[in-house]
């Protein structure tokens, strides 16, 4: 028995929709499907519009992952220079 491996990318989904539904795919989405990202099992650039969804999902939830996390970092580096402002200056006590 062969495994089969899922070649249905995002950009034939959308074709098949426009078939089905005689609609046309809005032009933001036309635009995200042109948009590229790099893709480290690839170790090249990837157009959304190849992805298969499991691979468009995945990158979207690490996407949002490094941006969380960024953010975080960002806010604990923050309040860190507050607190060292503050002690600087003599605004809070050293306990």
């Amino acid at each position: 028995m062969t495994k089969k491996i899922n070649k249905y990318s995002i950009e034939k989904y959308f074709k098949k929709l426009e078939i089905e539904t005689e609609r046309r795919t809005p032009k933001d989405i036309q635009k995200l499907l042109k948009e590229s990202r790099y893709s480290e099992s690839l170790n090249g650039p990837i157009e959304y519009g190849k992805m298969t969804i499991e691979h468009f999902i995945r990158s979207m939830v690490k996407s949002n992952d490094y941006w969380l996390n960024a953010y975080l970092d960002m806010k604990k580096t923050h309040r860190q220079y507050k607190r060292n402002i503050a002690q600087k200056l003599g605004v809070l006590n050293n306990d």
